[in-house]
């Protein structure tokens, strides 16, 4: 495909993701949208409501387009805009850190082209389950077309004894690949032991500090950097924040807080300027404290629930596949509800 024809087809394709979440939404399929709408209500507040759903369109609209940038990056590799010379990159291992912002997954790329030939990439059990063999096929097909050498291994970090498989790797001369926003750690994501609160946008979430204390055992630098794509999407990005050294100074503990609430702050900023790019609205939830989603003194009796509850944004419907569901949008509890009750609440 020319570059012509990839700029075209690039530009496509919020049109044609827009016709299918219509769709959707007409049958009720919405349940993504009103847990991303409950997240960006939670942690942006000042995001006016009547907005979400172009917000929502927008990341889905990102989220498909990495998979297309995936597959022709060659015809625009040259054209990504990254702040190279303050970047850290080198061939000696580091642990490269980022969220699932922009074309994230596209951005391993960026490592690649620029020397790095080990890299282990680093992801929960469903990722691994479900893509790490296309994700491997996708990487040997990008090495092939610009003739390097990458040598990817896909870790699953909910596995027991990861942390020392991956000091091993390190010790072979991997860097790590990871995403902190996603990073679920061993036992799952709703396991809050070894976490610590950080304070994020307008609330507080609970983050595993895996991957700085792995940082200070085998003395591996940090390297922060965030993608994004220009408000036309037509242009990626990819910004390297200032490499975190290591510190031996400070106990281990100590570095690891300071060292992931300074990357999350890092984070926020770009966060803040492109909500509409951000996958984990759709999950963040999760990263809430357990009193948040554990409560068991929060359940509501759902007969009482009026259409006016709906319209105030307390609560939402949906439908996943046949069956019907209400959400309770600040405490993200799910109760079904029959289909005489969906007709009735639903406003959309």
């Amino acid at each position: 495909m020319n570059s012509n024809k990839v700029y075209e087809a690039r530009k496509s394709i919020k049109d044609i993701i827009a016709q299918k979440e219509i769709t959707k939404r007409k049958e009720g399929q919405t349940k993504d949208f009103h847990f991303m709408s409950a997240n960006l209500s939670r942690f942006m507040p000042e995001i006016p409501i009547e907005d979400h759903w172009d917000i929502y369109l927008d990341i889905i609209t990102t989220m498909r387009l990495r998979e297309f940038d995936l597959t022709e990056i060659q015809q625009f590799s040259n054209k990504i805009g990254m702040n190279f010379n303050d970047s850290g990159i080198s061939p000696e291992p580091k642990i490269y850190i980022t969220c699932h912002l922009g074309f994230c997954k596209a951005a391993m790329s960026v490592l690649i082209l620029n020397g790095i030939s080990k890299i282990a990439l680093i992801v929960d059990e469903n990722t691994y389950n479900k893509q790490a063999k296309s994700i491997l096929e996708i990487n040997d097909h990008f090495c092939g077309m610009f003739q390097v050498t990458n040598y990817l291994k896909v870790i699953n970090v909910e596995k027991a004894n990861t942390v020392i498989e991956i000091s091993q790797l390190i010790k072979q001369g991997y860097s790590l690949y990871a995403f902190l926003d996603g990073n679920s750690g061993y036992k799952g994501v709703y396991n809050k032991e070894k976490t610590i609160e950080v304070k994020f946008l307008s609330d507080t979430i609970h983050s595993r500090t895996g991957l700085a204390k792995i940082a200070y055992f085998t003395k591996t630098p940090i390297v922060p950097f965030i993608t994004y794509y220009s408000e036309d999407k037509l242009h990626p990005h990819v910004h390297f924040f200032e490499e975190i050294k290591i510190d031996h100074k400070v106990d281990i503990n100590d570095f690891a807080d300071k060292a992931i609430r300074n990357i999350y702050s890092h984070f926020e900023i770009f966060i803040r300027k492109y909500p509409n790019q951000w996958e984990a609205w759709f999950y963040l939830h999760k990263y809430l404290s357990n009193e948040v989603l554990l409560s068991k003194d929060k359940t509501i009796d759902i007969l009482k629930i009026e259409k006016k509850d709906i319209v105030d944004n307390k609560f939402a419907v949906f439908k996943i596949d046949e069956n019907s569901y209400m959400l309770d949008r600040l405490n993200y509890i799910v109760y079904p509800i029959d289909d005489q009750q969906f007709t009735l609440l639903k406003t959309e």
